[in-house]
């Protein structure tokens, strides 16, 4: 079950361990659900509330997060959310760095926090987000 008064988003990365501490970095401000249940289980699997952002790891760069909002554009009846994608050039620290994923989660909280007190969570926002 969610945290009361989480934000729902939708986590999306090319490792799920590493996914599984971005998690964790998160909570409990943020609630994050597996974007594949069907292949997943980390997050919390509560669908009860529409996710209010997706959010991409570092392995996805602004071009394939465009092409997938592209898609998602298309798509007739799609919820309008912000989708953020990581700007390696705000990293301070290497991939290899333990430090590395808390730094980026934080950057990711930051952003999220803000377009919810801007009230930019609430589906009328479908832009791309870098943090």
């Amino acid at each position: 079950m969610a945290a009361s008064g989480s934000i729902p988003i939708i986590c999306c990365g090319k490792q799920e361990r590493i996914g599984t501490l971005v998690i964790e970095c998160l909570k409990p401000q943020v609630e994050a659900r597996p974007a594949h249940p069907d292949i997943s289980n980390i997050g919390t699997g509560d669908y009860s509330q529409p996710p209010r952002a997706v959010l991409f790891g570092g392995a996805f760069e602004e071009a394939t997060v465009r092409e997938l909002l592209d898609a998602v554009r298309a798509t007739e009846g799609a919820r309008k959310v912000p989708w953020l994608c990581n700007d390696s050039s705000k990293t301070e620290f290497p991939v290899t760095d333990p430090r590395y994923i808390a730094h980026v989660s934080q950057r990711a909280m930051d952003v999220l926090l803000k377009l919810n007190k801007e009230g930019a969570l609430d589906g009328s926002n479908d832009d791309i987000v870098m943090y």
